[in-house]
């Protein structure tokens, strides 16, 4: 073998094979797509043409060059193992080929069925046969997503724009706790903050046993306008905001009835949305799901059921129930602790996030955002060989914010053993902070002056309009704590 080809592999297999461990708050990908892609010789995007099962060899169509001279129309790959994935590969899939040499046998990377390969050249084949014969564990923290997703971001890497997120150095919550204010309410259940007033400062509703309550901010703090803007009475849990009938001003949703907002006070609409009585609530939303650009109604249970009201345009007309799905079997709503939704996944379509005590699991609300997600598919990593959360996430609380300016939403979660932090990097992918500090972990050094359960009423809010959220947690008693998130991170 000529020296030049000999280093063009080293190098190649050194990018795909290094990756840094998280270790702090600083994440680092030492081995990126953009660094794969950078050290091939030759990048194709293909097809699964054909599978043929009985000698483990698929035919794939190559449908673009991306990078250097293309073998042909058609490369061959025979998977000798692992077995399973065949399983896994179907007709019409996409395929994303890298190679490491344009000469000889060589080496290459292929990622198809969501997952990546290693695949070594057969000989005298003018690189148009390849044998795979293991996974690439290693790269699949570099993208842990989907294929289609890959082809995507491999799109932009060719017109010179690197949108994946490959970083992230900077503490949850560095700038501490704070008593910020005591709230007339007793044994609060769920807060929530929205700017009902369009002054851009976040206003609470909190709601209790009692009935839900509205405080708006001020200069002093945050005063109960309850009584002037609508007595709500009791909401039982589903609770969401957003402009359901196009004015501008934040409307609001209370277990199965909406509110419109008409400046200065709440009105009920005459619609209402029949909540399920199969199981607890667990999550809510007013989001576009029909792609009409007007947000419908989720209701999400304990149980799985997601319930999708329609938006007809009028807050007044009926909203007809366009589907029931189960997300996930009855079995497992015990250990069921919250769910956000928003654009966690690589297609820009709706999706949900649900966190348990044995999982973080994304569910995607369309059938182009392909199956459930665990934080393997997530992250590419596996939070079970971690001493701190081998027994799972006990008594998990969980809250969807943004760390940054992005308008990607990121996920904290804190248990009894520590803090998780998913950072979103886009194209479905996430980096994992498995020990993402802050006050809120387990023995910080100034933890705010209340216990932790899955039942703490928190919420998400950009209190300093830095344009990141902090955290304001609701003690039993009304009392207020912010957890300030800082200046906003560099380099996202």
């Amino acid at each position: 073998m000529k020296l030049k080809q000999a280093i063009c592999i080293l190098v190649f297999c050194a990018l795909i094979l290094a990756l840094a461990a998280p270790v702090g708050a600083l994440i680092k990908l030492e081995n990126t797509v953009s660094d794969t892609y950078g050290a091939s010789k030759v990048v194709l995007v293909g097809k699964v043409a054909a599978l043929l099962a009985e000698t483990r060899v698929v035919d794939v169509t190559v449908d673009e060059t991306l990078k250097g001279k293309s073998p042909g129309e058609r490369i061959r790959i025979q998977v000798v193992a692992p077995a399973e994935i065949l399983k896994e590969i179907a007709p019409g899939q996409p395929l994303v080929f890298f190679l490491g040499e344009t000469e000889g046998g060589g080496v290459a990377v292929v990622h198809v069925a969501d997952t990546w390969l290693l695949a070594n050249g057969v000989p005298n084949s003018n690189l148009q046969v390849w044998r795979v014969v293991k996974m690439h564990e290693t790269m699949r923290q570099a993208f842990p997503g989907r294929t289609a997703a890959l082809v995507r971001l491999l799109a932009d890497l060719r017109a010179g724009k690197n949108t994946i997120l490959n970083k992230w150095d900077r503490k949850p919550f560095a700038g501490g706790v704070r008593k910020r204010a005591a709230l007339k309410v007793q044994k609060p259940t769920w807060i929530l903050a929205a700017d009902v007033n369009g002054d851009k400062k976040p206003d609470l509703l909190v709601g209790s046993a009692a009935g839900t309550r509205l405080f708006l901010a001020a200069a002093d703090g945050y005063t109960d306008v309850t009584e002037t803007w609508g007595a709500w009475g009791t909401a039982g849990g589903y609770h969401a905001c957003g402009d359901v009938d196009g004015d501008g001003k934040v409307d609001l949703l209370l277990d199965g009835t909406l509110w419109l907002n008409q400046g200065g006070k709440f009105v009920a609409a005459t619609a209402r949305l029949e909540t399920s009585a199969k199981g607890r609530p667990l999550g809510a939303a007013l989001a576009d799901v029909s792609g009409d650009q007007k947000p419908d109604a989720l209701l999400l249970t304990a149980h799985g059921e997601l319930r999708i009201y329609e938006n007809p345009g009028s807050a007044d007309k009926p909203w007809p129930l366009r589907e029931t799905k189960m997300l996930w079997n009855d079995t497992e709503a015990a250990e069921k602790a919250c769910a956000a939704f928003g654009d966690w996944g690589d297609n820009g379509k709706l999706c949900v996030m649900v966190v348990s005590k044995s999982s973080i699991v994304r569910y995607a609300l369309d059938a182009g955002g392909g199956p459930p997600a665990d934080l393997v598919r997530l992250t590419g990593v596996d939070i079970r060989k971690n001493a701190k959360y081998r027994n799972g996430l006990n008594n998990v609380l969980a809250a969807a914010l943004h760390m940054s300016e992005s308008p990607r939403p990121d996920l904290f979660a804190v248990c009894d053993t520590g803090a998780l932090l998913l950072v979103n990097r886009g194209f479905g992918a996430f980096l994992l902070d498995d020990n993402a500090g802050g006050p809120l972990t387990p023995g910080a050094k100034d933890p705010p002056p209340l216990a932790l359960s899955p039942s703490t009423p928190w919420t998400a809010a950009d209190l300093h309009g830095h344009g990141v959220d902090d955290l304001l947690v609701l003690g039993e008693d009304g009392t207020l704590y912010e957890l300030d998130n800082g200046a906003a991170a560099p380099g996202r």
